[in-house]
């Protein structure tokens, strides 16, 4: 399995979205050019192996200007050892796309773009302070295709307004656009958003449950008539447009993280390692221009915790995993151990068993996080009875807080 690695472009053209919780700041051109600066020398302090997919996101990292993208990759790519066929992605704007942007990213070497449509509905995009129209999301991905870009969409379902005919719309809209792979997220109210504030006083009413559910399952239904499998809980993709960098997320594959708020994981043998950047652009470009580190923590996974994070993001695949699996990246627990240790929420229909491999049932899916807290709470349980003991654990200590 490759390694990945995630670069957070913090920049948002125009502010930020007023249900996003993701780190961003408005656009301005000295800043991002001191970013970009920054970024370069994060990267040549990284020690890389070898690289198979490269993932921009942000923020929205076409808000950079065509000369800015043009130096950040030139500068970049370079001192990454990416493999010949890496897979690199920038998410995008539907209103930070021109053809200008397009030909330099495709001729430094990016192949797929996941562009922020949100909605094919005026009236959804206004209630969701997007600032493209249906038109001008229309427009970017016939341009991306017309480039050669493998493009993805991200949709929106469960917004206050949003009617079923609308998210049908929206999904037809999808698929008639041409585009190969499509994200599905549900509108969550954030802590410390305008849409939370809007919430609290009552000026923005959440659809409910019922509703939410219902648009769903339409859309896992309507997708895939229309040839997109459900490879991951809410990620849709014809045959062979599948997401490598995401896809190594859920199977555990380690991922470095560059830019500022970016998350790291470096797997083992020996440790299993995570960590974060400073949240804060400014923070980020002092430390690394004063010769320091812009890493806010790094942190050992205890054995729970890996087993924990191994249980939730396998889960998340459609494919689930099997005792092989388990076996290959948890040799220290044991595939038949995970599997009685998980009899408990299969029996209760949490989780299915079929064809050796255990994963979510499909009339589950709405509630996945339920079923993977009961997946925990089986694992627990019985590693409460079972300390690993094998030497690859050697040196982790069972605490939560275990910081380097």
């Amino acid at each position: 399995m490759g390694r990945g690695c995630y670069v957070h472009v913090p920049f948002c053209a125009g502010g930020k979205c007023p249900y996003c919780a993701f780190y961003s700041v408005p656009y301005r051109s000295e800043l991002a050019d001191k970013f970009i600066l920054a970024l370069v020398e994060e990267a040549r302090r990284e020690g890389f192996a070898e690289i198979d997919t490269l993932y921009f996101g942000g923020g929205t990292p076409t808000s950079l200007s065509a000369n800015q993208l043009e130096r950040l990759l030139s500068k970049l790519l370079p001192i990454m050892r990416l493999r010949d066929n890496a897979e690199i992605t920038f998410e995008a704007g539907p209103e930070t796309l021109d053809d200008e942007k397009l030909a330099i990213l495709r001729n430094q070497g990016a192949g797929r773009l996941s562009i922020g449509v949100q909605s094919f509905s005026e009236g959804i995009l206004e209630t969701l302070g997007r600032r493209h129209s249906v038109e001008s999301a229309n427009r970017a991905i016939r341009s991306a295709l017309g480039h050669g870009f493998e493009v993805s969409i991200d949709l929106m379902y469960g917004i206050p307004g949003q009617s079923m005919a609308d998210w049908e719309e929206s999904l037809g809209a999808a698929v008639s656009a041409g585009v190969d792979h499509v994200s599905l997220y549900c509108l969550s109210f954030e802590e410390n958003t305008p849409f939370e504030a809007l919430l609290i006083d009552g000026k923005l009413a959440p659809i409910n449950d019922e509703e939410e559910s219902a648009m769903f399952f339409r859309a896992v239904e309507f997708l895939g008539a229309e040839g997109f499998a459900r490879y991951e809980f809410s990620n849709f993709a014809r045959k062979g447009k599948v997401s490598r960098h995401n896809r190594n997320y859920w199977l555990g594959g380690g991922y470095y993280g560059l830019g500022p708020s970016a998350h790291a994981y470096y797997p083992g043998p020996k440790y299993w390692i995570r960590g974060g950047n400073t949240p804060n652009i400014e923070d980020y470009i002092g430390k690394l221009s004063e010769g320091e580190s812009p890493r806010l923590f790094e942190e050992k996974l205890t054995p729970t915790q890996l087993v924990e994070e191994f249980v939730m993001l396998r889960l998340r695949l459609a494919e689930g995993f099997s005792i092989d699996d388990t076996q290959e990246a948890l040799p220290q627990i044991g595939g038949e151990f995970l599997f009685e240790a998980l009899r408990s929420p299969i029996e209760r229909g949490f989780l299915k068993m079929e064809s050796g491999r255990v994963f979510i049932p499909e009339e589950m899916l709405f509630v996945a996080d339920s079923c993977i807290v009961e997946a925990f709470r089986a694992v627990e349980k019985a590693l409460s009875n079972k300390k690993p003991s094998n030497t690859q654990f050697e040196g982790f200590a069972e605490k939560e807080d275990d910081s380097l």
